[in-house]
Parts: C-alpha cells; structure tokens; sequence
C-alpha cells in the first residue's frame, strides 16, 4: 500500500474515534467495537509502513490496554486508549503533511519522522539542559512532559499518555532527595521508571548522578553513571543505545 492511501485510511480511522467514544450502556458490546477498531487500525498502519516503522510501534505502543473485570472501568481505559492512539496517528499525519507523494513508495523516505525520546526527570538542572541539547543536535526530539498540554489529563495519565507518543525512555536519575541520610533521586522518576518499563522493557536508557541511589523497591537495568558538570561517557553511552534501539544511525567518517 502506498503512504498517500495510507494516510487517507488513518484520516478515516480517527473520523470513526468520535462514535466509539458515544456514550453506550452497552460495555461488551463497546469493547468489542474498540478492539475490532484498533486491531483495523494497527493492520493499515503495518501495511502502509512496515512493522518495524516507528509508525507502526508508536500506534501499536498507543493501543495497549489493561484488561479488566467491571464493565465500566473498562470502558474508561478505552476511551484512553481511544485518546492514545488518536495522538499517535495525528502525529504521522502532521509529519507527512506536505509531503510529495509522487515518487513515494510505500517504504517511508529515512528520517521523514523525527524519533522521540522520553525524558523522566527530576528537579531542573544542568544535566537535563544539556541532555536536551545533545538529543536535539543528534535530530532526535526530546519528551519532557512538564512542557507538553496537558489537555485536561491527571498527572499519570499525562505522563503515560506521551510515554505512549515516545520510542524509547531515558531515566534522567538526579540526586533531589534525601532520605535516610541517602540521596534518591524524586519520587516522580521512581514511578516513571516503572511506567517506562512496562512500556519499553527493552529501550530504556538510565543515567544515575554520582553519589544518588535507586531504591531497593525498584529494579532498574545497567545504569551509566554521570556528572552534571561533565556528561560526555553519558552522551557516548546515549548514542551508543540509539543505534542498538535503531533510532539512529552509525555514519562511517569518510577516508
């Protein structure tokens, strides 16, 4: 399938989110409509970009659900998810606006949609500004969810809400808190990281400030040690987990 038809498809997907989200006493019958919708949605997206396009994964990341026993929380969780995965797809469509599809196949043009980075964080400080600069530098776009709308979301739902527009995370692990006589990073990275973990088990990066310590209670992955004034190993480290994740490229210097 072509992206030009493609996109024309997930234009008519998101026109059908508003009757899905009509108020309907009948729950299974919701749900089942929902579920029918994304798995319709997830198939043109695939066929028109590939499953392994970040198109396809950040639809695909949207359109994840908890499963649930009362009717009526379930439909809640469906009409975030509804929300999700609208996000996700005016997305791709605001990244090919514009675009010339006259000699387009449906293979997407390299780097037409900027790769997006989530940023869990603590207090601001040197070491995010930086971060954000080298991310930018690279053309990757940094996600810190303090800038974004909040259109109207609670704090967690705002927080998984963009995890789910991202392609990977990056745990931004600032000594903020003392607690006894420990330096832990705030409270707010500690629950990012366990929404980032569910989420990318695998495209996780994590920074840990010298002298600040995870909490027993979490288990997070091999960490990169860095200094606010000095963060180059961490830079090396981000860019070396890009590739692997393959969110960038390695360019062979010419001779």
């Amino acid at each position: 399938m072509d992206i030009e038809k493609t996109l024309k498809l997930i234009e008519g997907k998101i026109q059908e989110i508003p009757a899905l989200r009509w108020p309907c006493f009948d729950y299974k019958k919701n749900d089942e409509e929902v579920h029918l919708w994304i798995n319709d949605t997830l198939y043109i997206v695939e066929d028109g970009f590939g499953r392994d396009s970040p198109e396809y994964k950040r639809v695909a990341n949207s359109s994840r659900r908890t499963r649930v026993i009362d009717t009526s929380k379930q439909r809640e969780i469906n009409m975030q998810c509804l929300d999700s995965c609208e996000s996700a797809l005016q997305s791709i469509l605001r990244n090919y606006e514009g675009e010339d599809f006259t000699s387009v196949t449906s293979t997407p043009t390299e780097g037409t949609l900027t790769p997006k980075v989530f940023i869990a964080h603590g207090k601001d400080s040197l070491a995010l500004t930086k971060l954000c600069r080298f991310l930018t530098q690279i053309s990757i776009d940094p996600l810190v969810v303090e800038d974004k709308p909040s259109e109207g979301r609670a704090v967690d739902d705002k927080v998984d809400f963009y995890l789910n527009q991202s392609d990977c995370a990056i745990i931004l692990a600032t000594g903020d808190d003392q607690i006894d006589g420990k330096i832990h990073p705030r409270q707010n990275v500690i629950h990012e990281i366990g929404s980032a973990q569910r989420i990318f088990p695998r495209k996780i990066i994590y920074l840990l400030e010298g002298g600040t310590e995870f909490p027993s209670n979490i288990s997070p992955k091999v960490w990169q040690s860095f200094n606010q004034e000095c963060m180059e190993e961490a830079f090396i480290t981000i860019a070396r987990e890009l590739i692997a994740f393959g969110l960038l490229k390695s360019v062979k210097p010419e001779q």
